[in-house]
């Protein structure tokens, strides 16, 4: 039997961000194919946060698998840590605090910004038969379980980029 994300008890775990993406290169290398490269760019100064590491490599992985699929003929895909500092609090973004940034970035078709506006709906897909609209409504959903935050930029013909915004869970953050 299949539960889903919301009856899924998680696993928090405090782990270091860098740590889990080394671990998963290959893994997210094989998803992506072999036509597209992934590149890791990992940053030294990466404050801890609580995460379930088999919620993350799932919710990666649809992300690695988005941009591979953006990019028919082959690319790149760039994935970075850093430190993200907000100050600000706006209608959209971070509450102020100290976190660890995971980002993908394509450089594949881009969407326009009336399919960005509904990529986080459920069941919305731009896959056609091939999709199933679930997935990065999945991958928000486990954001807002671990009280991170996720955003995605993209424009046509320039590729996607989607942060995944973890909370530090160091004390001197």
């Amino acid at each position: 039997m299949t539960e889903s994300l919301s009856a899924r008890s998680i696993c928090l775990q405090k782990r270091d961000l860098n740590e889990l993406v080394s671990s998963s290169g290959t893994f997210l290398r094989y998803g992506a194919g072999p036509g597209v490269r992934v590149r890791l760019e990992l940053d030294s100064d990466i404050p801890n946060c609580l995460i379930d590491p088999a919620l993350l490599d799932a919710a990666v992985l649809n992300l690695v698998l988005n941009a591979r699929d953006a990019m028919p003929g082959g690319g790149e895909i760039l994935i970075v840590t850093e430190r993200l500092v907000a100050t600000n609090c706006g209608p959209v973004g971070p509450a102020p605090g100290t976190y660890a940034r995971r980002r993908v970035k394509d450089h594949g078709c881009g969407m326009p910004q009336e399919i960005l506006e509904k990529v986080l709906d459920p069941f919305f897909t731009t896959k056609g038969e091939n999709g199933t609209g679930m997935g990065l409504a999945q991958v928000r959903a486990f954001m807002q379980r671990v009280g991170g935050c996720l955003s995605i930029a993209s424009e046509p013909g320039t590729g996607t980029i989607v942060d995944l915004l973890f909370p530090s869970s160091d004390a001197a953050a």
